[in-house]
């Protein structure tokens, strides 16, 4: 199994666009399997899903054994209104998750997007 932090995942989360703040953990197992992605904090005046998964990882990353195949995927939802401790700060991101919503969000121009929109993206 390689834990790896999330500050050892800059280079990863710059070729993928991704903020290297966004992303809580990554577990990968040498064996291949699916892949779990859990998110915290899509509503950010709700912490405590953040704050789980960093135990989650903190826990995993103890026991070499753990993760006995496949990939685990912390994330961090939405980041400006984590920042700012309130829910959202345009629209609720977790009502923003569906399939015709994200196509045409993925339309636009970026300068057209909502905060939440964007962090869709």
């Amino acid at each position: 199994m390689i834990y790896e932090r999330p500050h050892t995942l800059l280079k990863e989360a710059e070729q993928t666009q991704t903020a290297p703040d966004r992303l809580v953990g990554l577990l990968r197992s040498s064996q291949p399997g699916p892949t779990l992605v859990c998110f915290g904090g899509i509503h950010g005046n709700e912490p405590a899903g953040v704050r789980a998964l960093e135990l989650v990882f903190e826990a995993l990353a103890t026991d070499p054994g753990a993760l006995v195949r496949g990939c685990f995927v912390g994330i961090r939802g939405n980041l400006p209104a984590l920042e700012e401790k309130v829910r959202f700060l345009g629209e609720d991101l977790n009502r923003m998750w569906t399939r015709p919503r994200i196509q045409r969000i993925m339309a636009r121009e970026e300068f057209a997007m909502s905060t939440e929109e964007k962090e869709l993206t």
